[in-house]
C-alpha cells in the first residue's frame, strides 16, 4: 500500500494497494483503488479482473461481468480462436464452451449448459470435459445432449466459442436471478457399489472432510488447513469421519483411528461423488470438494478464509450458488481455530445422540 501512497502514477501501485485491501477481507475499501489505477492506467487488465472480483463478492454482479473478462489477457488463459459468442442466438450453429480455472469452477458453473440448451434445442454444444470430471459430467449431462468428449484440438471446426466462467455475464446473471436448482450434478446408482463393502455395517453419522486444496494455486496457503488442525473435530463424538482428502493435496496421515480413508482407490470425480452420495455431511475447505456436495445437493459446510473467493459473497452464512451449504467465516486472518471450535459445536447440536438434526 505505501507504492500507492507514494507514487500512485507508478503502474501497479494502486492496484496493489486494493489487492490488500481485499486480502484483508476489507473488500469494500477496494474498488476506488482498482477504479483509481484504471483512471491512470486504463489498459491494465489485472486491475480490470480484480474490479470485477471485488464487484461479485459484494453482491454487484451487474457491474462486475464486463470486468471480469479481462481475465481473458492473462497469461496462460484458452483464448477462444473462432468468434466469441456474445449472446447470439445459435440456432443450429454450433458453440464450444471451453473449461478454464480449477476443477470446483468447472463443476460450479456447470450449470449453465442445460440451460443454454433449453435456449438452443437445435444448436450443437460442445464442452470439452477436464479428464478426471468427465465420467461424472457425460452421465449428468447426457439428457442436454452436451458433447463432452469433443476435443479441444477439435477448436477450429466449430462455430461460436466461449469460456465457460464467461456465460453469467453474457446472460446477465444478477445475485437475485442466481440458477441454483441442485442437485445439477447425478451420480449413478451404479458407482455406489465400489463403496458398499467399506460403509455397510457403519452406524454412526458418516461426515466426508477435505481440508487442502490445490497446493499449485496462488491463494492455496490461506484456503488450506493441516491435517493436525482439522483433527480437532476428532474430538466430537459418536460420528465416523471420512477422508475426501486427494492424496496429491494437503498432508495425509498414515493411520488414524478416527478417520477412515479410502481416497487411494478414487480414480476420479465420478468415484468422490458416489462416496458423497452416501454420507451425511460433508465438511470442506474452498476447493473442488465443496462445489461437488454442493452441486449434488448434500448437506456442506465450508470452512472459509477471510480472505474470501468472490463467489461466496460477504457477511453472510448461506451461499445463494448452493442451498445446502452453511459457511463458517474466519473472524480474522488464519484463525481457524475459532472456525473449527464453531463446527464442533455445530456437529455436537447436528449429531447429538447418533441422529441427524436440522
Amino acid at each position: 500500500m505505501l507504492a500507492a501512497n507514494k507514487n500512485p502514477d507508478t503502474p501497479g501501485a494502486c492496484n496493489g494497494r486494493g489487492v490488500a485491501l481485499a486480502s484483508l477481507g476489507r473488500f469494500a475499501e477496494a474498488p476506488p483503488c482498482f477504479n483509481e489505477e484504471l483512471r491512470r492506467h486504463p489498459g491494465n487488465a489485472e486491475a480490470h479482473m480484480n474490479l470485477g472480483m471485488t464487484l461479485l463478492a459484494l453482491g454487484r454482479f451487474e457491474e462486475a461481468w464486463p470486468h471480469y473478462e479481462y481475465r481473458s489477457q492473462r497469461k496462460g488463459f484458452a483464448a477462444a480462436s473462432g468468434p466469441r459468442w456474445q449472446g447470439e442466438d445459435l440456432g443450429h450453429d454450433t458453440l464450444l464452451v471451453y473449461p478454464e480455472q480449477g476443477a470446483g469452477d468447472n463443476i460450479h458453473f456447470l450449470r449453465y449448459l442445460p440451460l443454454l440448451r433449453q435456449r438452443y434445442p437445435e444448436a450443437r454444444i460442445a464442452y470439452p470435459s477436464p479428464e478426471a470430471l468427465k465420467r461424472l459430467f457425460a452421465h449428468t449431462l447426457a439428457a442436454a445432449r452436451i458433447d463432452v468428449y469433443a476435443s479441444s484440438d477439435d477448436v477450429h471446426t466449430y462455430g461460436f466459442q466461449t469460456a465457460l466462467l464467461s456465460i453469467p455475464g453474457v446472460l446477465e446473471t444478477t445475485l437475485a436471478s442466481i440458477p441454483a436448482d441442485v442437485p445439477y450434478l447425478r451420480v449413478d446408482p451404479a458407482w455406489a457399489d465400489k463403496w458398499s463393502p467399506h460403509l455397510e455395517g457403519i452406524r454412526l453419522p458418516k461426515v466426508g472432510l477435505a481440508w487442502a486444496g490445490n497446493p499449485g494455486y496462488s491463494g492455496d496457503r490461506d484456503r488450506s488447513i493441516g491435517f493436525d488442525t482439522i483433527a480437532a473435530l476428532f474430538n466430537v463424538p459418536g460420528i465416523c469421519f471420512v477422508s475426501l482428502q486427494r492424496p496429491a493435496e494437503g498432508e495425509l496421515p498414515a493411520r488414524h483411528e478416527k478417520l477412515r480413508y479410502w481416497m487411494d482407490e478414487v480414480a476420479d470425480f465420478a468415484d468422490t461423488a458416489a462416496l458423497i452420495a452416501q454420507l451425511d455431511l460433508v465438511i470442506s475447505v474452498d476447493t473442488s470438494v465443496a462445489h461437488l456436495a454442493g452441486a449434488m445437493g448434500r448437506p456442506v459446510w465450508l470452512l472459509n478464509r477471510i480472505n474470501t473467493d468472490w463467489r461466496w459473497l460477504l457477511d453472510r452464512e448461506d451461499s445463494p450458488w448452493y442451498p445446502t451449504m452453511r459457511i463458517f467465516r474466519q473472524p480474522s486472518p488464519g484463525d481457524w481455530n475459532e472456525v473449527l471450535r464453531k463446527v464442533a459445536d455445530a456437529l455436537a447440536q447436528k449429531f447429538a445422540g447418533g441422529v441427524s438434526r436440522a
